[in-house]
């Protein structure tokens, strides 16, 4: 949850870490991450969805395509 409520800073900040700490935790608890972004403020959801649409992301993770689903 904080890596999420985190994350509209990490993308702005950091993004290299942004997408590498996005990419790695769906592989390990993507229904927990699912669960809690659907309860996010829509500033942490758009800042999620713009780090997993970035050309980076897509170059090493494509398992988080349905985080919005």
């Amino acid at each position: 949850m904080i890596l999420l409520q985190e994350m509209p800073r990490l993308a702005l900040e950091v993004p290299a870490w942004a997408v590498s700490l996005l990419g790695e935790e769906p592989e390990n608890r993507f229904q927990l991450i699912r669960k809690y972004l659907a309860s996010m403020p829509e500033e942490v959801q758009k800042a999620v969805h713009n780090v997993i649409n970035s050309e980076d992301f897509a170059l090493f993770y494509s398992n988080t395509e349905s985080l919005f689903e």
